[in-house]
């Protein structure tokens, strides 16, 4: 089979290592035959950045190398030069515009504000359904800190450390265990990297429970007499209960306020055709197959959000609060997100330190290449996107005084991008 006139696209850090032809670094791969023989069509090693070939023939060839990683190619600004030009001088038109005339980027930072608008939107929503009567059992006050069972701050940040270590050591690797050797029902988990997901979480959720149940029934939480409440679980009135009423009414409310923001995606594809995503299709409109998929994977994501980022993070780790309430959802904000993401934050600097010092991606060297690939290509949109859910689920934390409608928004949310913006198999 022959292609007529091909530009390739080469992202320098691309973490796939087929896209670097199962070699370490991209640098040098110009010399080798397979890239100037087989593909360029040339006798003797090529540069980068420079057309070899006929047009008239179709035996125009480029590489183009882009100082971008896989996830970013589509969105730079030198690929759609490069591309631009390359369909011009194909087609052979003479457009009005030179190719590196972009305006890309203004319609993501539009629909990034949109989509941002529409999340901070159930916020205002939250406050106004909670006062109705139905939705007020919700909603208590927190407790003041002076009356609050903290843990010390010794053993906070050691039991941080230690989940922080714990998510980042195993995510490559339970990740790609339930990507590829997990036995769930392949006509059931549909989605590519939704099965590596949910086997990491599953596992980070189990050893949590562990640790929370030994903490509270025979530990350092006993001794302190923590109760449910303490823990965001219960009521100041029963303490030591779990209030049904408030768990079933909390699920319902994190549906009618996820539901709103489903309606305006909704809304904004049928009237503008565009949905709600910056680079990457976060939130879109579902397809029937894609509905049932994000019902089979959220019972896995509300198990993790209501243990890790829920009794865990506001019960066990629960900081005290700031002399103001701003500085407080700030603090606790951003200790969210140390504690949470941490750990994919230190796979990061494992994997692009050693790549941009041209030693190779990270998980390749000191793992292997079956560690490498779409998680760890996928942390660069993990860590905003989980950033901005604890942002959230703090601020829901901190008005509803339950740890329950923020996990199940947060969850709600996370199932919502995998199932309508990964692939399917």
């Amino acid at each position: 089979m022959k292609f007529n006139n091909v530009l390739l696209l080469q992202a320098r850090y691309d973490e796939f290592d087929y896209f670097r032809d199962y070699q370490k670094n991209v640098i040098g791969l110009e010399k080798t035959p397979l890239r100037y023989r087989d593909f360029m069509g040339q006798s003797a090693p090529v540069d980068w950045n420079r057309t070899y070939g006929s047009f008239a023939e179709g035996s125009a060839r480029r590489m183009e190398l882009l100082q971008t990683n896989h996830r970013l190619t589509t969105h730079d600004s030198r690929a759609l030069t490069a591309a631009m030009n390359w369909f011009t001088n194909a087609l052979d038109v003479k457009p009005s515009l030179v190719g590196s005339n972009h305006i890309y980027m203004i319609k993501e930072l539009l629909v990034l504000l949109a989509m941002l608008a529409a999340l901070v939107s159930m916020l205002p929503l939250c406050l106004l359904l909670t006062r109705l009567p139905f939705f007020a059992p919700v909603v208590q006050p927190l407790e003041k800190t002076e009356n609050l069972k903290l843990l010390s701050t010794k053993s906070r940040w050691k039991t941080a450390i230690i989940s922080i270590l714990v998510s980042g050591l195993t995510f490559p690797f339970l990740g790609q265990l339930g990507h590829g050797l997990m036995p769930v029902p392949e006509n059931i988990f549909r989605m590519t990297i939704g099965n590596g997901f949910i086997t990491w979480l599953t596992f980070l959720m189990l050893v949590s429970l562990f640790m929370l149940l030994h903490w509270y029934k025979k530990g350092e939480g006993k001794k302190m007499g923590v109760t449910l409440c303490d823990l965001g679980l219960g009521d100041r009135a029963a303490p030591a209960k779990l209030n049904g009423q408030v768990i079933g009414k909390s699920v319902l409310l994190a549906f009618i306020l996820t539901g709103m923001m489903y309606l305006l995606v909704v809304l904004s594809a049928a009237i503008f055709q565009l949905d709600f995503r910056f680079i990457w299709p976060f939130f879109r409109p579902f397809t029937p197959s894609r509905l049932g998929q994000f019902f089979v994977y959220l019972p896995f994501y509300a198990a993790f959000f209501t243990v890790n980022a829920g009794v865990k993070l506001y019960g066990q780790l629960r900081l005290p609060e700031k002399k103001t309430a701003a500085g407080t959802q700030l603090a606790w904000w951003l200790y969210s997100v140390f504690i949470m993401l941490g750990g994919v934050f230190l796979i990061v600097l494992i994997e692009y330190i050693p790549f941009f010092l041209g030693m190779g991606p990270g998980a390749d060297l000191l793992f292997s290449p079956l560690f490498g690939g779409p998680f760890m290509s996928v942390m660069i949109l993990l860590i905003p996107q989980f950033a901005i859910f604890f942002f959230l689920s703090t601020w829901l934390y901190r008005k509803t005084g339950h740890i329950y409608l923020g996990s199940f928004i947060v969850a709600i949310l996370a199932s919502w991008v995998l199932s309508g913006g990964s692939a399917m198999f």
